[in-house]
């Protein structure tokens, strides 16, 4: 384009057409060499709140469309995206290493059009008290989608006061850790609805979000073992009630209560001392005293609701039983197990039974006080007919030489087949194809176990 200014006062078309086009990138949208600038980040922080994990929040103007969000390899200096964000002001940076200084900045743009880098402070993750884990079968050209959360348990004397959960992918990193001894050991962890998760930790109910921050606790009862999101958005749960007996002794039994969607309050109950007969009991294990609150009567550790039917299974380890309990009326409507309609002598002080479909449950028979005094666990998959009283093992997952994991553990059936076993007290995971081949499995440090352990898909944590 030609532009003469030759002649004062005179100016051809194309030199009014540049002037017209510069007066337009000088409103204050540009910097001191022309150049375009971009929207910019109106506060941000960087948080370390685990010794995997740091936060990282922003407040931008209503115009940005996305944020990048960029950390700084402590090894070579080098700046690397780790998110952009679209629809979101935070982002939980995962599997990060313990006690390690890093660095963040972030962009926010417009569209294509980004502004200058907004530098935070260097932050500092904190100690970290999980065990290593070792993946012993990997597969990891097939496991990409997927991390399994788990409650950690110490196995030493500081048992029921460890709180620890972690996220392990699996090829074996920590994505994710969770530290609150305050409530104590974890002994389930559930999915919530609005992308958080709920833990028994030992006798408190803990509303828990991926940043480790308690959003809320359920303190009404003493909540244990199990919670299960109900279909009109309650929660039920598992919990203890302490009998006096005489003068000097508290028996702990079971209940199951009801509880509103925030956990505010008890909207039904049922307690087995006003269905079952107090001299329904296992003799070596009411002299136990596991969470220090009373001697071990019933001690229930699954709970499921049938919504077809309206009802609950729950399953009482000591007295090896599942009840099927009818809602809203508390009548116990059968009895499978030891002593009861069907199903006798099938399993040894199970855990963690899956009705994995109608009339087939899915369970970890642990073998504590197995008739005959054998030492082994298992899982088993039982088919049942409440009509017919007829119950019978069609699937078995048994390991030679046998492994025994006499409390503590979990089991869940994928859709595909495969099921998933946490082998508690050994402390191992894995998965198991029906064929009884195991598919992948890893092992925590020694002195580690777990009370159950669940798979989710990765976007929960990647998409916080």
């Amino acid at each position: 384009m030609s532009c003469s200014l030759r002649s004062p006062g005179r100016l051809n078309a194309a030199c009014a057409a540049l002037i017209v086009v510069l007066a337009a990138c000088s409103d204050g949208s540009s910097d001191g060499d022309g150049s375009p600038q971009g929207p910019t980040i109106t506060k941000a922080s960087a948080v370390a709140v685990s010794g995997r994990n740091v936060r990282v929040s922003w407040e931008v103007p209503a115009s940005v469309t996305s944020v990048a969000i960029e950390r700084q390899d402590a090894a070579n200096g080098s700046w690397n995206e780790v998110a952009r964000r679209t629809d979101r002001t935070r982002l939980l940076d995962l599997g990060l290493e313990p006690q390690t200084a890093y660095r963040y900045r972030l962009r926010a743009c417009e569209g294509a059009l980004c502004g200058e880098p907004y530098a935070l402070d260097p932050v500092t993750t904190r100690a970290s008290a999980l065990p290593a884990v070792e993946i012993t079968v990997a597969n990891a050209d097939r496991y990409t989608d997927d991390v399994v959360v788990l409650g950690v348990a110490s196995l030493d004397s500081s048992y029921l006061s460890t709180g620890h959960i972690m996220a392990l992918d699996r090829k074996g990193r920590i994505l994710w850790e969770y530290e609150n001894h305050q409530e104590g050991l974890v002994s389930e962890v559930e999915v919530l609805p609005e992308g958080r998760l709920a833990a028994e930790q030992t006798v408190q109910l803990v509303d828990i979000d991926l940043d480790g921050s308690v959003v809320k606790k359920f303190t009404e009862r003493l909540a244990h073992h199990d919670i299960d999101p109900l279909p009109d958005g309650r929660f039920a749960t598992l919990t203890f009630d302490r009998m006096q007996q005489g003068t000097s002794k508290v028996w702990v039994g079971d209940g199951i209560a009801i509880l509103d969607a925030d956990w505010g309050s008890v909207q039904w109950e049922w307690l087995a001392r006003d269905h079952v007969p107090l001299t329904d009991l296992c003799p070596v294990c009411i002299q136990d005293d596991p969470y220090n609150i009373g001697l071990d009567w019933t001690h229930g550790n699954a709970l499921t609701y049938d919504a077809e039917d309206q009802a609950f299974y729950v399953a009482m380890r000591n007295l090896d039983r599942i009840y099927k309990v009818a809602y809203p009326s508390g009548e116990i409507l059968w009895t499978m197990g030891k002593g009861g309609d069907f199903g006798e002598g099938l399993w040894a002080h199970c855990h963690d039974p899956q009705f994995v479909a109608k009339n087939r449950v899915l369970m970890l028979d642990n073998g504590l006080h197995r008739a005959g005094g054998e030492e082994y666990s298992r899982v088993i998959e039982i088919a049942f007919d409440p009509l017919a009283k007829t119950a019978e093992i069609v699937w078995e997952y048994r390991e030679t030489p046998d492994f025994y994991s006499f409390a503590l553990g979990s089991v869940k059936r994928y859709d595909a087949g495969n099921t998933f076993l946490a082998d508690g007290v050994a402390g191992r995971l894995l998965e198991i194809a029906p064929d009884t081949s195991v598919v992948w499995s890893a092992q925590l440090a020694t002195g580690f176990g777990t009370y159950k352990a669940i798979t989710v898909p990765t976007e929960f944590f990647t998409q916080w």
